[in-house]
């Protein structure tokens, strides 16, 4: 993980940067207590984070969140007939999260988009 801090619009944010492979960074800004919250729904706003897994794993992750009490906000649901599906939650900070994966599909191609678009 990489650490730096960014000056406008606010002096000092300190941000993170983790490193997803295939030459993704994911970053994540610590903006300053008392700023308003903003709609996540809102056009530029960050509406949520999306994570792509193999099938166990996808398994793996929904059976670990329901045995810890995490609430489940939508899903798992099928987005992409027949096998991708996805379920929603929040983190502890709020931030709404999505897993997805290809039920049918390889443990280690992760493909989880439309073959049609």
């Amino acid at each position: 993980m990489r650490t730096g801090t960014v000056r406008p619009p606010y002096a000092n944010i300190p941000h993170y940067f983790l490193d997803m492979g295939g030459d993704s960074l994911l970053a994540f800004f610590e903006y300053p207590k008392g700023i308003a919250k903003v709609d996540r729904d809102a056009i530029g706003a960050m509406q949520h984070v999306s994570f792509a897994c193999g099938p166990t794993r996808y398994r793996e992750i929904l059976a670990r969140l329901k045995a810890n009490g995490v609430t489940i906000n939508a899903g798992p649901l099928l987005v992409i007939p027949p096998a991708i599906r996805s379920f929603y939650f929040f983190d502890p900070n709020g931030i709404r999260l999505e897993i997805s994966s290809d039920l049918d599909g390889d443990e280690e191609d992760l493909q989880v988009s439309d073959p049609a678009a």
